[in-house]
């Protein structure tokens, strides 16, 4: 027998909601830099090898390497949690007694609100394994992350009542599957909302004009959309699920 693994179009992706619906949430990760210090904090490659053998690649592009679509000529943010610790201590983010970081001198945050969220992921093995060595990493850099396993059937539930759609999570780890326009996940007009009875795939409330009129350009033409989504990180990118088949010589 023979086996053939290789990644498919869809990847887990690391959502930090921008626009919280819940009056009084503090948009803790609006920030582009504060998103590219988690993203540098969280060992990806460690968690491909721990969860698929292996198997599978960060995402720096919506496609895999190999596919048509893939832009080789990106790059994403790398494994430096040093790097990331003094961004944070830079962002005003100092980490307190309990080695959580507080907000010092970030602007638009109170003081001493501490740097921590909470994180829905689906109920399955892979991804409770998962959610906890990205919830190690970043206690590493002093981001402070509670999990919130939960069913399928909820995490996905239609909005306003929804955890996903309906924007009521600080962060979520779900999957989207690249289609023909694979940018079009994070268009602004992608926003659940009541206006357009909570229907979109923009979760997390990203919002870029320059995002959206890159991303209106025929695909793979669409080369400053994906830059932008790979720079401004409207979410982090973990892996891409994998297909696995079987092949015998004797069939």
């Amino acid at each position: 027998h023979t086996a053939y693994i290789r990644p498919e179009l869809t990847r887990q992706e690391l959502v930090f909601n921008l626009q919280p619906v819940t009056y009084g949430d503090l948009d803790l990760f609006g920030k582009e830099e504060l998103r590219t210090a988690a993203a540098q904090c969280i060992d990806r490659t460690k968690l491909i090898r721990q969860t698929l053998f292996g198997q599978s690649e960060v995402p720096i592009d919506f496609y895999p390497a190999g596919h048509s679509g893939h832009n080789a000529a990106l790059t994403g943010i790398a494994y430096d949690p040093e790097a990331a610790r003094t961004a944070l201590d830079e962002l005003g983010w100092t980490v307190s007694e309990e080695g959580t970081r507080i907000a010092s001198q970030v602007t638009g945050i109170p003081y001493g609100t501490k740097l921590s969220f909470t994180l829905s992921t689906g109920d399955s093995a892979i991804a409770q394994q998962a959610g906890e060595m990205i919830r190690e990493d970043l206690a590493a850099c002093g981001i402070a992350v509670e999990l919130n396993p939960l069913p399928l059937g909820e995490l996905y539930a239609q909005g306003p009542d929804g955890v996903i759609f309906g924007r009521s999570f600080d962060a979520a780890m779900f999957a989207w599957a690249a289609g023909n326009r694979a940018c079009a996940i994070y268009m602004s007009d992608q926003i659940p909302a009541e206006s357009n009875h909570w229907i979109g795939t923009n979760v997390g409330g990203y919002q870029n004009e320059l995002y959206d009129d890159a991303c209106l350009l025929p695909e793979l033409t669409d080369a400053d959309a994906r830059q932008i989504y790979a720079e401004e990180l409207p979410a982090i990118p973990l892996y891409f699920n994998i297909s696995a088949a079987l092949s015998d010589a004797h069939i």
